[in-house]
């Protein structure tokens, strides 16, 4: 495990605990995330990473946060450091294509499915749209995309059963693929199994 050799620079508040803890989690998740890209693609898994734990250590301090909630904070930041890196990609280059990640779930018991390669500023576009509406689900969603986080860990920073957080990440998933495949963030008719979301 290489640990972001800028990590104990003043202004750094992240625990060598924290860091040891979340790592390897981490670049598993960036690994799998930077899947759809090309290999002479600008950002990569490690310099990912160690962004984000840039801006964590610069935004906050986390001294004495659990790790279930520094990953919840780690998700938002992985997707803030891939948006970021799409945009200024788009005022340089014209075209499509900026940042594309694989849209995959990561299940614990069962490889992850094949999901598909979507472009980070569509997607980011999508969960803003559902997020009106759906607060909770979207924060399942991200938590679970950006951070890789296991479903007990989620119930666990939500304070919900994690059969509640298995019907929010079936729904936002279905919600988040409906508007994908319409080219657009901004589909207002929810999948059928709207239901699911009331868990």
């Amino acid at each position: 495990m290489t640990l972001p050799s800028t990590h104990k620079n003043a202004g750094f508040h992240i625990p060598d605990d924290l860091l040891s803890q979340t790592y390897d989690e981490l670049k598993k998740v960036a690994n799998i995330l930077l899947a759809g890209e090309r290999r002479e693609h600008t950002l990569q898994a490690t310099a990912l990473v160690h962004e984000t734990y840039l801006r964590l250590a610069g935004q906050e301090s986390v001294r004495g946060m659990e790790r279930v909630q520094f990953l919840r904070i780690a998700a938002r930041m992985a997707r803030n450091v891939l948006v970021d890196h799409a945009r200024k990609r788009q005022a340089v280059k014209r075209g499509g294509g900026w940042c594309r990640v694989a849209f995959q779930d990561f299940q614990e018991d069962a490889a992850a499915d094949s999901g598909r390669v979507v472009d980070i500023l569509d997607l980011d576009a999508a969960l803003e749209s559902f997020a009106d509406s759906y607060e909770r689900q979207a924060k399942v969603l991200e938590m679970r995309f950006f951070g890789g986080m296991k479903i007990a860990d989620i119930a666990k920073v939500l304070h919900k059963s994690e059969s509640t957080v298995l019907g929010d990440l079936k729904f936002a998933k279905a919600w988040l693929k409906r508007a994908l495949s319409r080219g657009t963030g901004a589909s207002s008719e929810p999948p059928a199994t709207e239901s699911e979301a009331a868990l």
